[in-house]
């Protein structure tokens, strides 16, 4: 299993963290955050909340209780994005995937939570709202697994401690 940290899963960490350990770091300074296609005109989310009619209404993302969302929600807050006509459209990752893939395909307008590393990077060109960067921060992304696995299988947690991979790679 693997955790973003130190923002993004911070409160499940907390509430973890003394039966877990972080044995690697997967990749660093990995960005989450909305994003949109890179065929639309909106940019910073000052424009996005302009244009709530043309998008539905809709920032579409993962299932409740996830870091992303949580953030998501203060940031609906912060911006007073529901009085401009949006709404946090929860559903599972495939089931988001889905609905905004089939969007982009036909080039329509769509926001929607997204984190890197994510194959949705490689199939589509995508661009980060502006305006968001006081509520998401890039996390590293961290191996963990349950206290005491370096003595309990060392060699697991040779593979598992020696691993390591760029977004790049990851994305490509």
């Amino acid at each position: 299993m693997d955790a973003r940290l130190p923002y993004t899963e911070a409160a499940r960490w907390e509430k973890f963290e003394d039966d877990l350990v972080k044995v690697s770091t997967s990749y660093e300074n990995a960005a989450l955050g909305w994003f949109v296609p890179f065929y639309v005109e909106e940019n910073p989310i000052e424009d996005l909340k302009q244009n709530a009619e043309k998008y539905g209404g809709e920032i579409y993302t993962i299932s409740e209780g996830v870091g992303i969302v949580e953030i998501s929600k203060e940031l609906m807050e912060g911006e007073n994005m529901q009085e401009h006509g949006f709404e946090l459209s929860p559903s599972t990752e495939g089931a988001m995937i889905s609905v905004v893939q089939d969007k982009i395909d036909n080039e329509e307008p769509v926001a929607f939570t997204a984190w890197r590393p994510h194959s949705i990077f490689a199939r589509n060109d995508l661009k980060f709202l502006e305006g968001q960067e006081e509520y998401f921060n890039p996390d590293n992304v961290y191996v963990l697994s349950y206290k005491d696995i370096e003595e309990e299988y060392r060699e697991a947690y040779e593979i598992l401690s020696n691993w390591s991979i760029s977004i790049d790679e990851l994305n490509r």
